[in-house]
């Protein structure tokens, strides 16, 4: 299968506390980063024989100008073979809608945004250390269909300290409103390192813990399912399947992918690597002539089939049977037939078309389920 391409855009105009992607606030050297992504893509160009997706994360890619990503979209083509129907995805956060911006980017070829709306909650919004509003979000989604796109989602968070299951439907109401093809929805969750672990621990608010969270889950899984958006994988949904993210698809069914810029892995063959998480050892290094790469893993047996299951039980398509059997030499239904038994009479899997798929409640705890197969 084609590969998919990622391109992290590590610059941000200020840090949200309770992000653990790697950024900087040192905006300034776009065009180095810029002239660096070239000589990386340079370095891949025969190693991957085509694409059919890119994503352009970060970070903030919004930050960038016109001239910027045309600069990165051109050295894309001039280096790799797209295919002509490639998803192109952008993600943008809502402060930096402009219509103008919005249709030359349509312009350019990309065809998917992703918003970073978060919350229509002001307070909630200041909470997470967002520098938008939520009046934003609503100017940036009519600035988006304005400039041509149809294929547009939005980022919200649950979980928020205080928040109750009424706070969240709002949310969710409100994003509804605005007619998204897909809508990612994540638990709100204090990573190691970031500003909102450290107040955590301090006492300054908790979360919610597990029965609590496992309501949010299935609340915003029957009323996306009354809308009849499709949830395709625990943290998203789509109006219908053309418009699941093609890209991500590749991360959980371990289809090789290309990631560039600081902090972003790649994986083929079994092998994944990863590149530097500095901006200055990532420019340093592409100006030394050597690729970023900080580390790598191979990936045995053992390692793929627990990935397998691990990132198969979180997607509604589940593990396919055969499939398994063919690449890892195990039939689970013999194999695991106690373990199964038991998680499908507690309706946390279910068994249908040769594929054993998760239930809504399996989703919310499919960590747990691939750990016990």
């Amino acid at each position: 299968m084609p590969a998919g391409l990622y391109i992290h855009v590590p610059f941000c105009k200020s840090k949200c506390p309770y992000c653990h992607f790697y950024s900087t606030t040192e905006t300034g050297c776009a065009a180095r980063f810029i002239d660096a992504l070239d000589r990386e893509m340079r370095g891949y160009r025969h190693r991957f024989a085509a694409f059919d997706t890119i994503y352009i994360g970060g970070g903030t890619p919004s930050l960038l100008t016109i001239a910027d990503l045309d600069r990165i979209l051109a050295a894309v083509h001039r280096h790799f073979t797209i295919a002509g129907d490639a998803e192109t995805t952008v993600e943008v956060n809502p402060a930096d809608a402009n219509g103008a911006w919005f249709s030359d980017l349509h312009g350019l070829g990309v065809n998917r945004i992703h918003l970073g709306g978060q919350s229509f909650s002001a307070p909630a919004l200041q909470f997470l250390g967002r520098r938008h509003t939520p009046q934003d979000i609503y100017e940036a989604a009519t600035l988006i269909r304005g400039a041509g796109f149809d294929n547009f989602g939005i980022d919200l968070i649950w979980g928020l300290p205080g928040q109750n299951l009424a706070d969240w439907r709002r949310d969710l109401t409100a994003a509804l409103y605005l007619e998204p093809a897909h809508l990612s929805v994540y638990q709100l969750s204090a990573e190691p390192g970031t500003p909102l672990r450290r107040r955590l621990r301090c006492g300054e608010f908790s979360l919610p813990g597990e029965e609590p969270s496992l309501e949010f889950f299935l609340a915003t899984d029957d009323l996306l399912g009354r809308a009849s958006f499709l949830h395709y994988e625990v943290s998203n949904y789509a109006r219908r399947p053309e418009f699941s993210s093609r890209h991500n698809g590749k991360y959980w069914r371990h289809v090789p992918y290309l990631g560039l810029g600081p902090s972003a892995h790649s994986f083929q063959d079994g092998r994944r690597w990863w590149n530097h998480r500095n901006l200055n050892e990532y420019l340093a290094s592409l100006a030394d002539g050597r690729l970023p790469v900080a580390g790598s893993e191979t990936l045995g047996p053992n390692e793929l089939r627990l990935e397998t299951l691990f990132l198969g039980l979180r997607t509604a398509d589940g593990i396919d049977l055969s499939s398994f059997r063919r690449r890892f030499g195990e039939e689970l239904r013999e194999t695991r037939k106690e373990i199964l038994a038991a998680l499908i009479s507690e309706a946390l899997l279910i068994i249908a078309e040769d594929c054993l798929k998760p239930t809504a409640r399996g989703m919310a705890t499919a960590d747990r389920l691939s750990i016990q197969l």
